[in-house]
């Protein structure tokens, strides 16, 4: 497995493309990264025209899109991508919770918004940090009071 941001995943995929271009004489059809077998961008938004760069390279590589925000002990979302995302993708999906994850996409006042209606994206469940060392001032203002559970202590 290997995980990186997509900004060092489009250097791997330039210097595939150029050992690609360069490979005189030899198998171009050889796979690239044969002991690889995840390849998991995280971190950044994952670029759309960058996963039909990679699959055009390496279709036997699954992506596994990865997301979490820093007040969260790691990535809490993950997306399967086993194919290249059509032309039209603007915007790759950043997936499912993971196990004792909880994702909403709340309003302003904090309001669940519909399937499709824009929002910000709060995540909840043991994922969530205790808060910034040292700062309580600023813990205050971003880490919020979970009101869709029975836990008092729990956080967004």
């Amino acid at each position: 497995m290997v995980q990186v941001v997509p900004s060092l995943l489009r250097l791997l995929v330039a210097a595939l493309q150029q050992r690609q271009s360069t490979a005189s004489g030899m198998d171009n059809q050889a796979t690239p990264l044969p002991t690889v077998r995840w390849m998991i961008p995280t971190g950044e938004a994952l670029p759309p025209a960058l996963a039909r760069s990679w699959f055009a390279l390496c279709p036997q590589i699954p992506l596994l899109n990865a997301y979490g925000s820093s007040e969260c002990a790691d990535d809490v979302t993950h997306d399967l991508i086993t194919a290249p995302p059509e032309e039209g993708v603007v915007a790759m999906p950043i997936g499912l919770p993971i196990p004792n994850v909880q994702i909403y996409v709340l309003d302003e006042h904090l309001e669940p918004t519909p399937v499709g209606v824009p929002g910000e994206l709060y995540v909840g469940g043991a994922g969530v940090g205790r808060g910034y060392l040292h700062d309580p001032e600023r813990t205050a203002q971003r880490f919020l009071h979970n009101p869709f559970g029975d836990d008092p202590t729990a956080r967004l």
